[in-house]
């Protein structure tokens, strides 16, 4: 409906209908401000979100400080000698010189370097490997960090370096500007291709050392082998003590069967009833208990007469002797005439060479292995000898407490049958008929006899199988020998070769070291040091710039969405797409007024709305 057909009521004016003049029309100014009016709550939004997200990340990211050194590119060589004047021979190098300069600061042979140190510094204080990765990060952090600029109308590259702390910030880049200066005197002598060469050969030489090493520690872990030697001794030693055991054990079988013999001789001699005794006698079993009870604590004050205790009390004395005369460990004796012939050697070098001479140096580090393996060697042996004597003392006490609890066991039996035997000390003197107590006691005798036997037997099969197993540990041991004496050689030579190899190194680094000084044309003017700046103008200048950013964002949105809507909003574009002449506007309406007036042109007549 059209709004001009609204009647009027007090309390609202009629619309006035504007007429537009011929040729009238929006200035482009008035348009673009019509524009970011309209769409001002939009642009205001992008703008604060912009700069708040900006100073968010502005205040939640850690300080940053920087350090900064000067180098000086001195004039070149063939100016520096010639003929020309002082004021003319000092040239300043072209811009693609010092462009050259400052990419050499950012490459990755400059760079690598410091990488690799800080990573492993990282890796040492985290306790871990260093790792490929590590580096790469650490290399990109540094790329990241570091601005090289030359100085302009000047031969002189001032360097930058941004860390968290000063402190870092300084360290970084003294690394950084010594690696420079090395890799530009490289670049310059012509060292680097020797260098390389050596650097390659000592790192694949210490390759095939950690290989060998690892070889040789797997295999001594996978055989259970620390130092072989004192290990085939120990089990020397050990088939000795079970051989010697076991000859004992039969010897020891051997007496009880022809003690096991005889009795059973003796007890067929004898009757198996006699003659008890007649009327009431003395009871005979008294005594021959008492004498019984009386060997049996002689036998328990006096427990030497046990040959297991014998035996292992011989075998304490030998372990306390081999422990006194732990020199006499064949690997000490040799690692000793080793020290001494390695003495006498440098005696005779020191007659001939200097005190810093590298051969005298060299057989000094030598004499200095040879005693920590004198003294890892002597360590060894007191250590096996001092287990194996403490071992021996506990059998020898447990085999003690053994012996003393069947001898006071023997004696509490005899006890018991004495008291019961003298419970009844005389006898009736009835003649009686019983068994003959002589062939009892044999009978007895020859039970234990047999017991003591099969006891023996059973110790010396244990024992056999002992010395065969033992004998066969000693021929494994052996044959361990030979793999790991040939191992030990792999790893003594690839020790030699990489000990050659790094010697050879260090002296092309020497001659490398010599040629740079005479060769340098770079000079470090100002050492890094701390510059005291923070990063605080960058960081307000990018929460500046990011209001910019967003205002701008706001700008050509509202510009954009105002350029793809169709609808028809001023009379030019009216008259533009329609063709026809514009003869009014109508102002828009308050959304109150309009409300109202719609209700007015749709109520009844005589409403109160149409008032």
């Amino acid at each position: 409906m059209d709004q001009g057909l609204v009647p009027a009521t007090p309390a609202q004016p009629p619309v006035q209908f504007v007429p537009l003049t011929t040729g009238s029309g929006t200035s482009p100014t008035r348009q673009f401000l019509f524009v970011l009016f309209k769409w001002r709550e939009l642009i205001l939004g992008l703008f604060l979100a912009f700069t708040v997200a900006a100073l968010v990340a502005a205040v939640l990211k850690p300080p940053v400080r920087s350090a900064m050194a000067k180098i000086l590119l001195k004039p070149d060589r063939g100016v520096a000698i010639s003929g020309l004047n002082a004021p003319t021979a000092r040239v300043a190098h072209s811009p693609q010189v010092l462009q050259s300069e400052v990419e050499l600061f950012r490459s990755r042979a400059v760079l690598l370097p410091v990488a690799r140190a800080l990573a492993e510094e990282r890796a040492r204080t985290e306790g871990q490997p260093v790792a490929e990765s590590d580096v790469e990060g650490m290399l990109g952090l540094l790329r990241n960090g570091l601005l090289p600029t030359a100085v302009p109308d000047t031969n002189v590259i001032q360097v930058t370096y941004f860390a968290r702390t000063a402190e870092e910030a300084v360290r970084t880049l003294r690394r950084i500007v010594d690696s420079y200066v090395e890799q530009h005197a490289l670049a310059s002598s012509g060292a680097a291709d020797l260098l390389t060469f050596y650097e390659r050969e000592a790192e694949r030489a210490a390759a095939e050392l950690r290989r060998a090493e690892d070889e040789l520690k797997r295999w001594q872990e996978a055989n259970n082998v620390v130092v072989i030697e004192s290990q085939i001794q120990a089990q020397i030693e050990a088939v000795n003590t079970l051989e010697r055991a076991l000859q004992q054990a039969e010897a020891e079988l051997e007496a009880t069967r022809s003690r096991l013999v005889m009795l059973e001789a003796q007890s067929r001699a004898l009757p198996a009833r006699t003659v008890m005794g007649h009327e009431r006698v003395p009871n005979p079993l008294i005594a021959k208990l008492r004498t019984d009870l009386a060997e049996a604590e002689v036998a328990l004050k006096d427990l030497t007469r046990n040959p297991v205790i014998d035996r292992l009390r011989g075998d304490v004395a030998a372990a306390e002797a081999a422990l006194a005369e732990v020199d006499r460990d064949p690997l000490v004796t040799k690692l000793k005439a080793d020290l001494v012939a390695a003495e006498v050697q440098l005696k005779e070098l020191l007659q001939r060479y200097t005190e810093k001479d590298r051969r005298v140096e060299e057989k000094k580090d030598q004499i200095e292995t040879v005693r920590r393996e004198l003294a890892a060697a002597q360590k060894n042996a007191e250590a096996t000898a001092r287990e194996r004597l403490a071992t021996l003392r506990r059998e020898l006490a447990a085999a003690e407490r053994q012996a003393e609890r069947e001898a006071q066991e023997r004696i509490a039996r005899i006890r018991r049958e004495l008291a019961a035997a003298e419970a009844q000390p005389e006898i009736p003197g009835r003649e009686t008929i019983g068994l003959n107590p002589l062939r009892e006691s044999l009978e007895r005798d020859m039970a234990t006899a047999r017991g003591q036997i099969n006891a023996l037997t059973a110790q010396r099969d244990t024992l056999r199988r002992q010395v065969r197993e033992a004998a066969s540990a000693l021929a494994d041991l052996r044959e361990k020998r030979v793999t790991a004496d040939r191992l030990a050689r792999t790893v003594t030579v690839a020790r030699d070769t990489y000990l050659a190899h790094a010697r050879r190194l260090e002296e092309a680094r020497v001659a490398a070291g010599l040629e740079k000084q005479q060769l340098a044309d770079v000079a470090v003017i100002e050492r890094p040091y701390a510059t005291g700046e923070t990063d605080l103008l960058r960081r307000v200048a990018t929460v500046v710039l990011a209001g910019l950013v967003g205002l701008g964002v706001g700008v050509a949105v509202a510009f954009g969405i105002e350029f793809f809507n169709q609808s028809l909003r001023t009379a030019e574009d009216v008259e533009f797409h329609l063709g026809l002449p514009v003869l009014a506007v109508v102002p828009a309406m308050p959304p109150a007024r309009a409300a109202l007036a719609a209700r007015a042109v749709t109520a009844p007549p005589g409403s109160p709305d149409q008032r």
